[in-house]
């Protein structure tokens, strides 16, 4: 069976401007006198059900794939960011342990007083650094 645009208008109780934008969308021809199958003016008014399902699909299939890209950017090897983390620290590190060296200019009447006090210090800081568990999540 096929229908004109008047024809489908009354019988699917839908204004012909409904049913032009829906033939549209739908990426079928409108000419004056041209007639439409049933399954045209069905999917011109309630769309295409399996189309819609394959492009919600497809949308959800490409968030994914974004998510993992996202997450593949930030993840690294555990041994690079050892690496990166050692590169980093060891400067800090360093520092803290030249620290109790300076104990004649921070207290230059008891240099041996200073050094005991800048070395527990030293050891407390560097304690804290090699206890710190990667896996535990932060408290605040």
């Amino acid at each position: 069976m096929t229908w004109t645009l008047t024809s489908a208008a009354v019988e699917f109780g839908v204004s012909k401007e409904t049913l032009k934008r829906g033939l549209g969308a739908s990426g079928i021809e409108i000419k004056r006198g041209k007639t439409f199958s049933t399954r045209e003016i069905v999917r011109a008014l309630h769309g295409d059900l399996k189309f819609e399902r394959t492009r919600r699909e497809r949308a959800e299939a490409n968030k994914a794939e974004i998510q993992v890209a996202l997450l593949a950017r930030r993840a690294m090897p555990v041994n690079e960011a050892q690496r990166i983390f050692n590169r980093l620290f060891l400067p800090v590190r360093e520092a803290f342990l030249a620290a109790p060296a300076l104990a004649s200019l921070v207290n230059p009447g008891d240099p041996e007083h200073a050094r005991q006090h800048l070395e527990n210090y030293c050891d407390q800081c560097l304690k804290l650094c090699r206890e710190f568990k990667f896996d535990e999540p932060e408290t605040v």
